[in-house]
């Protein structure tokens, strides 16, 4: 099973969308004895971060999109295909593929040419290539792999979805927006501007570069929005689990009744009370979380 292993650099949901979303929570007095409103964002922001590790560590891999670089061992098929099945999910692009008979000798490719089948498995054609065969000086042109020889291989991706916020205001009628991180965004790509009161879908240009915080649309924007707004392709399942969790986690328990902290899908000390103690809301974030778990 696949570790986590990158950090996630901010959360998936934004205090802004957290507020917004009728948790009807008291978010005004997180930090004790603080006045600041800085203050208690700033708290809440670190809420959602550990939520957002929290969603994470259930699925198993990183959901905010990042690079990713898996090495192994394959066989390629009779026609020289090679078959990369990614331990992080969606695959979003391959930058780089190597391969090799011995692993000091491995070819690299950059940009290469894939077939993606679905989110995870990428098909890549060795294709014409000089082999070093044995300890000797002998080597191989073929066009084609040998059936039955192992491969070391590694590949180098961007996988998990886009999770950016803009750093500039944007306002009605432009067709662009600045963003802090723009990795995994791609040309096509429908992502989400979660900015209370003003959300809308965007579409971003079949001319934008990938990598240019810059990012162009396909058509203009229908609202103004704020510096600060997240942009966003996580999916809204996962959305709603994250801030479903983080509720969880501001749930406060019954002293008096000794109540367990709502971290478990059941409570054994309310066992028949009709009372909530937060576990639900843990439970339903697992659920909507399930779709996205590595089970391999």
């Amino acid at each position: 099973m696949p570790s986590l292993t990158v950090l996630t650099p901010r959360p998936l949901v934004t205090p802004a969308a957290f507020q917004a979303h009728p948790t009807f929570l008291e978010l005004d007095n997180l930090r004790s004895e603080s006045t600041s409103d800085e203050e208690q964002e700033a708290e809440l922001n670190n809420i959602l971060l550990m939520a957002s590790r929290w969603a994470e560590g259930f699925v198993t891999m990183p959901l905010h999109a990042h690079t990713r670089t898996d090495t192994g061992r394959a066989f390629p098929d009779r026609r020289g295909r090679l078959k990369f099945h990614a331990a992080h999910t969606p695959v979003r692009t391959v930058s780089q593929i190597a391969w090799g008979v011995t692993y000091g000798q491995m070819q690299t490719y950059d940009q290469p040419t894939v077939f993606r089948e679905g989110d995870e498995t990428i098909v890549y054609e060795i294709g014409g290539g000089s082999w070093t065969w044995g300890p000797g000086p002998l080597q191989l042109g073929l066009s084609v792999a040998p059936v039955g020889v192992e491969l070391y291989t590694s590949m180098t991706y961007v996988a998990g979805y886009a999770n950016a916020v803009l750093t500039a205001p944007a306002a009605a009628g432009t067709a662009s927006l600045t963003v802090d991180d723009p990795a995994g965004i791609q040309p096509g790509d429908l992502l989400r501007l979660w900015d209370p009161g003003v959300e809308e879908a965007v579409t971003v240009a079949p001319g934008y570069v990938p990598g240019t915080t810059t990012v162009t649309l396909a058509a203009n924007l229908d609202n103004d929005h704020t510096a600060g707004a997240g942009l966003s392709q996580l999916p809204a399942e996962a959305h709603l689990a994250i801030i479903n969790y983080g509720c969880a986690m501001l749930t406060h328990p019954d002293r008096q009744a000794e109540d367990e902290w709502p971290d478990g899908s059941s409570s054994s000390t309310r066992s028949g009370d009709a009372r909530q103690n937060g576990s639900g809301l843990v439970a339903e974030a697992t659920r909507l979380l399930q779709l996205y778990k590595d089970t391999r």
